[in-house]
């Protein structure tokens, strides 16, 4: 059980310094695909730095001590052992019902979206399955699965906006990452950093999708339309709707100029973050092994003087 407290804290760590890093130097800058597969990275490096086999690098550890001791204390050690799995049922409990709660709306959204293209005609667009609907949520977009609204008129301005907008979100196939995000933050809803992440990855998902279907148009014009529409309907998991809460924002980036090359010195300091990272958890572990050799050392000795008579 301490194994895995351990595991999660230094998930909760690595994650927290790998994001506080994009708040500073990354965040709303105009490189939107570096930050998309950057955030995605701090979750996977998040996740498998603290498994990251590191012995290479540590003390040796005193097995032999190691041995003696399990061998000693193998008569107490039932009672505690007892003691601690009471704990870690209530704390697995916990977790599994907490995890399974946010899984459940996950699967609940995604019933919904099939039950959608089960009651609606679909159409082939451009290679996409076209439904229209007369959803609240719509339009949005799911994997290769555009739900459109009938309200909007696929030829006017604003229909033909939407539509390259939701056109980018399925090229680039961010499907894909909302529902890498929503198990993920499903099984770890204790760390509010990939809260944070999660955040972040669908607003630039936005950026990237305005972006391309602003090429070639008349920027005023784009922001005028974000301005005109509302979003009315509740947003279903994993689906990417044009309408949300994040106007303003992606009003502003509109406007923003594109960030100077030489603010990729700071990008490339990353290297020497991950550096940073690994010397603290090879230093963490070999205050840890020290610690423990130590204490074993003592025990032993303890043990020699209770056990072997002196010389006469």
């Amino acid at each position: 059980m301490e194994t895995l407290f351990l595991y999660f804290g230094k998930v909760i760590l690595s994650s927290s310094i790998l994001f506080i890093y994009y708040l500073i130097f990354l965040k709303d800058k105009t490189f939107h695909q570096y930050n998309r597969f950057y955030l995605l990275a701090v979750i996977m490096i998040s996740l498998l730095l603290p498994v990251l086999k590191i012995s290479y690098f540590t003390l040796e550890v005193n097995t032999d001590n190691y041995l003696l001791i399990n061998k000693l204390q193998h008569f107490n050690s039932t009672k505690n052992l007892n003691h601690e799995f009471f704990y870690f049922k209530i704390f697995a409990f916990i977790f599994g019902v907490v995890a399974v709660f946010f899984l459940t709306k996950l699967m609940t959204g995604l019933v919904k979206i099939e039950l959608f293209k089960r009651k609606y005609k679909k159409e082939n667009l451009e290679g996409i399955n076209f439904y229209q609907t007369d959803l609240a949520e719509a339009p949005f977009s799911f994997f290769k699965n555009l739900f459109w609204k009938n309200s909007i008129d696929l030829q006017s301005d604003l229909g033909r906006q939407i539509l390259k907008h939701e056109m980018v979100h399925i090229e680039q196939k961010h499907s894909w990452d909302k529902i890498f995000l929503e198990i993920t933050t499903a099984l770890f809803w204790f760390n509010p950093f990939f809260y944070l992440i999660k955040k972040e990855i669908i607003l630039i998902h936005e950026y990237l999708a305005d972006k391309k279907a602003l090429k070639n148009s008349d920027t005023k014009a784009f922001a005028q339309m974000l301005l005109a529409s509302h979003f009315s309907g509740k947003l279903l998991p994993a689906t990417s709707p044009f309408f949300n809460s994040n106007l303003k924002k992606r009003l502003t980036m509109l406007k923003k100029s594109k960030t100077k090359f030489s603010y990729a010195r700071r990008i490339l300091a990353l290297p020497l973050l991950f550096t940073l990272v690994f010397v603290y958890l090879v230093n963490a572990k070999n205050k840890e092994i020290l610690n423990t050799n130590q204490e074993v050392d003592k025990m032993i000795s303890a043990l020699q003087s209770d056990t072997i008579s002196p010389n006469t």
